[in-house]
């Protein structure tokens, strides 16, 4: 089962969120619960990715704040 994209961290969030409630209901098939649990798998591969690729501009967002005062600095 293909996830669609999300379009942000907030909405894959929303939606993981909304899997997990559905398997703890605990109402589904067999089958249903491999899908739902697949599809989560897979939002939470695509979720992580959204962080690492945050956590590395905010990493390049404080390199270069970091270099702009230090020019400051050095006038």
């Amino acid at each position: 089962m293909a996830a669609k994209k999300i379009k942000s961290f907030e909405e894959g969030l929303g939606q993981l969120e909304e899997l997990v409630a559905e398997l703890e209901k605990g109402d589904i098939t067999l089958d249903r619960a491999f899908q739902v649990h697949e599809k989560g798998v897979e939002l939470v591969k695509e979720l992580s990715r959204m962080l690492d690729a945050g956590e590395k501009r905010l990493a390049e967002l404080t390199e270069q704040g970091e270099r702009a005062l230090r020019l400051e600095t050095e006038e």
